[in-house]
């Protein structure tokens, strides 16, 4: 899996969610402390935060869990 950060605009980020099996049952990318929880519709998916990031630093992490109950997490801090 792999998590990469569009920066259209300083503020209103779009996040990709790459090389998502098919097996993923669940989702949820975290934007400093809060959860958004996302559908899985295979292979690559893109989030956009339903409020612009404010300036600064950002700590953004994706958990998931497969249908046997796996679960990986990713993350990484953004300005």
């Amino acid at each position: 899996m792999i998590l990469m950060i569009i920066l259209p605009g300083l503020t209103n980020r779009c996040f990709i969610i790459g090389n998502v099996d098919n097996d993923v049952s669940h989702i949820v990318v975290h934007i400093d402390g809060r959860d958004y929880t996302i559908e899985n519709t295979g292979g690559n998916l893109t989030f956009t935060p339903d409020q612009p990031l404010s300036d600064g630093q950002h700590t953004i992490s994706v958990t998931v869990t497969d249908i046997a109950g796996n679960t990986k997490n990713i993350g990484r801090t953004e300005d």
